[in-house]
């Protein structure tokens, strides 16, 4: 189980998490109503933290977006594409999950553009509408075709504005690494309708800030902080941490898996080759006038490390052939805990068998060594 474990913990950390998460810092910026009753007056305090930001010594870059991979779970939207036919009875009506984010954003997560441009000071309010989209959108609802300038319009709102796909950027593990990516679609945060549904103003204006910087993240938060409170006193900032630390919040549940199940195994291989170097110690012990007699007739001492290691290990292995039907039979209870190696995986199987057979080798050498150090007449004297 250890062994299934720590091969599914190697496989899940070396997933591309679809951006760069080294030298960035994040914080969590809420614009309350109470203070910014529009949601125009709202985005305007968020690019005034951005500008404010991007003075700060050591920042690269800046952008901020609703929805932080691994840390938020965006909704989905549904959208209708110009030019196509609309969807009829029981047809599904295209959709992916949508985030809102700034200029810079891209830059700060270090997102991979594939395609096209990211959003720039241009794409401002009352400029034409325009969006970004990942590749799992292009090749779901595209199928290969080039997505750069098609446009649609999202469902369920009398204001949505038709937006133009001006960018593909590479797939985002949003939820989980080892959960495939979902389509996303990502709208600029100044282009956001200043007449929206309760539930969506809320998303927009609990932003989380992304800074990319050349110094160590965690040196830039008490300027952060000034910055902030310079423009809002009042203004708190939440769940300031690193990037690196987001990913690894997002494994920690395997990681907690793998470091108990650990613990248990190496704890369980302690006692078995304790166990064994013990028996066979006690054994040897009992058998030294035996041996001593063997070498008086002329064993070697390599016939003795044989007889002892040979006599320990037959039923080491037999311990390990039952482990290992034990293990097999018992295989689906770690089973959703891996991802990406199957319950059955010959090379942890093989491995754990190896490692046991290696502490039972050991332990019994050991005392074999011991006994092939016996001297004839001290054994022969012994009773």
């Amino acid at each position: 189980g250890a062994g299934l474990l720590l091969r599914s913990f190697v496989r899940l950390t070396s997933v591309p998490p679809g951006f760069a998460p080294g030298g960035v810092l994040t914080f969590r910026l809420s614009v309350p109503s109470a203070s910014y009753p529009t949601t125009v007056a709202g985005r305007r305090f968020v690019a005034a933290v951005l500008d404010r930001m991007r003075g700060v010594p050591g920042v690269a870059a800046a952008g901020a977006t609703s929805d932080l991979p691994l840390s938020d779970a965006p909704g989905d939207w549904g959208f209708l594409i110009e030019g196509r036919p609309l969807p009829v009875g029981h047809e599904p009506v295209p959709t992916a999950d949508w985030m809102v984010a700034t200029p810079g954003y891209a830059e700060a997560m270090g997102l991979r553009l594939a395609a096209g441009r990211w959003f720039d000071a241009g794409d401002a309010q009352g400029a034409p509408g325009v969006v970004v989209i990942n590749q799992a959108t292009s090749d779901k609802y595209w199928h290969g075709a080039n997505p750069i300038g098609a446009r649609f319009r999202l469902g369920g709102m009398a204001d949505s504005l038709p937006r133009t796909v001006i960018g593909v950027v590479a797939d985002v593990h949003q939820n989980s690494l080892d959960a495939e990516p979902r389509p996303q679609m990502y709208l600029p945060h100044a282009q956001f309708p200043a007449t929206v549904p309760d539930s969506v103003d809320g998303a927009i204006r609990s932003m989380t800030v992304t800074l990319r910087s050349v110094r160590r993240p965690a040196d830039l938060i008490g300027e952060v902080r000034q910055a902030v409170h310079e423009l809002d006193p009042n203004m708190p900032l939440a769940q300031v941490r690193t990037l690196d630390d987001v990913v690894r919040a997002s494994t920690a549940t395997s990681r907690f898996a793998l470091a108990m199940v650990g613990a248990f195994a190496l704890l369980a291989l302690a006692i078995a080759g304790v166990g064994v170097y013990g028996v066979i110690a006690y054994v040897v012990a009992l058998r030294t006038r035996e041996i001593g007699v063997r070498v008086a007739l002329g064993a070697q001492r390599r016939d003795v490390l044989r007889l002892v290691v040979s006599q320990g290990m037959a039923p080491a292995a037999a311990g390990i052939i039952l482990g290992l039907a034990t293990a097999f039979a018992a295989r689906g209870l770690v089973g959703t805990l891996l991802y990406q190696v199957p319950p059955t995986d010959g090379p942890a199987f093989l491995g754990a068998a190896a490692l046991l057979a290696s502490v039972g080798l050991l332990a019994c050498y050991l005392p074999a060594r011991r006994a092939a150090r016996v001297n004839p007449l001290v054994a022969l004297r012994s009773e």
